[in-house]
């Protein structure tokens, strides 16, 4: 018969885990594009500029350990665009915005795939304490306004608070 007493770890060499301050609930508290660019022709052809920013922000993403993120909401975004002389807000409400999908940290960013999307983003942290995370990451996405095709570009400043 064998016993330990809790003193005796002269012998235990077992690893000290880290836990990643991103795993929890987190709300995202603000979120804005503005440097949008709008071209045609597979980015030839600029055409014009965008600003946006999120309103009506409700919206949470939940990081887990097992490298998985899974997130819940709702958030509009108002987008003014300035192309081909002129001004134009628009609203563009999402509903699960981000998705579900997988997440790492490698040096200083923010990885995630959402699941059925090829495209992987990667956020830089620009600032982490444990309650608070400000993140930017360059968005290209193909869209249609005014059945007009173009592609827009951006860099996307988000906030998250820890819930």
């Amino acid at each position: 018969m064998l016993s330990c007493s809790d003193d005796e770890v002269p012998g235990d060499q077992t690893p000290v885990v880290e836990v990643d301050n991103f795993i929890g609930q987190w709300k995202i508290t603000s979120a804005m594009c503005d440097d949008g660019t709008i071209s045609l022709d597979g980015g030839q052809t600029n055409v014009g500029t965008f600003t946006q920013f999120a309103k009506d922000l409700d919206y949470t993403i939940n990081f887990l350990e097992d490298g998985t993120f899974i997130s819940n909401g709702d958030v509009t975004f108002e987008t003014t665009i300035m192309a081909l002389g002129q001004e134009t807000t628009v609203d563009y409400p999402q509903e699960n915005w981000l998705g579900a999908g997988t997440w790492e940290r490698t040096n200083g960013n923010l990885i995630t795939n959402t699941d059925g999307d090829e495209d992987v983003t990667t956020s830089e942290i620009i600032l982490e304490t444990d309650s608070t995370m400000e993140l930017k990451a360059a968005l290209v996405q193909d869209a249609v306004f005014q059945g007009i095709s173009s592609t827009n570009s951006c860099t996307l400043f988000y906030t998250l608070t820890k819930e």
